[in-house]
C-alpha cells in the first residue's frame, strides 16, 4: 500500500550516506567522534554574527530578499574572493543556504536531462544523489 500524502518520487529517495554516519556518530555521543558527515563547524556561532543577526530582527529587516541575496553579502562575498586572487563580481555571486542547494541550482543551471555528469571517486555522495 501506498502512502496517498506522499509522491512517489519522494517515496522512493534513499536515506543519505552522509546521514546514516551522522546517525552513528550520535550514537556515540560522548566519545571522542571527529565528524566528518554534515559539515557543522567545531565553532560556535561568532558574537557579532550573532548579534548582527539579532540587529536585523529588532530592526525589521525579516522580509525576502533579491533571489541571489543581498547586496552588500554579495559584495562582501565577492570582496573576500578577491582578497584571495579569485576574479570574483558581486553580480554573479548567488548567496544559498548552503552546500548542497548552491550544488543542486549549480547543476540545474549547466545540465540538462540525459547529460553526463562525471564525479570523482572517493567522493561526497550528495553531487550523486543530485545528477
Amino acid at each position: 500500500m501506498t502512502d496517498p500524502t506522499v509522491s512517489n518520487r519522494v517515496a522512493e529517495i534513499e536515506p543519505q550516506q552522509i546521514r546514516r554516519l551522522f546517525d552513528l556518530a550520535a550514537a556515540h555521543d560522548g566519545d571522542d567522534v571527529v565528524h566528518l558527515e554534515v559539515g557543522e563547524p567545531d565553532f560556535r556561532t561568532p558574537d557579532h554574527v550573532v548579534e548582527a543577526a539579532a540587529t536585523a530582527a529588532r530592526d525589521g529587516e525579516t522580509n525576502y530578499t533579491a533571489n541571489a541575496g543581498i547586496a552588500p553579502l554579495r559584495e562582501a562575498i565577492a570582496d573576500r574572493l578577491r582578497g584571495r586572487d579569485v576574479a570574483a563580481d558581486a553580480d554573479r555571486v548567488v548567496v544559498t543556504t548552503g552546500g548542497v542547494e548552491a550544488l543542486y541550482l549549480t547543476l540545474l543551471t549547466v545540465t540538462d536531462p540525459g547529460d553526463e555528469v562525471v564525479v570523482p571517486t572517493p567522493a561526497w555522495p550528495n553531487p550523486l544523489s543530485q545528477t
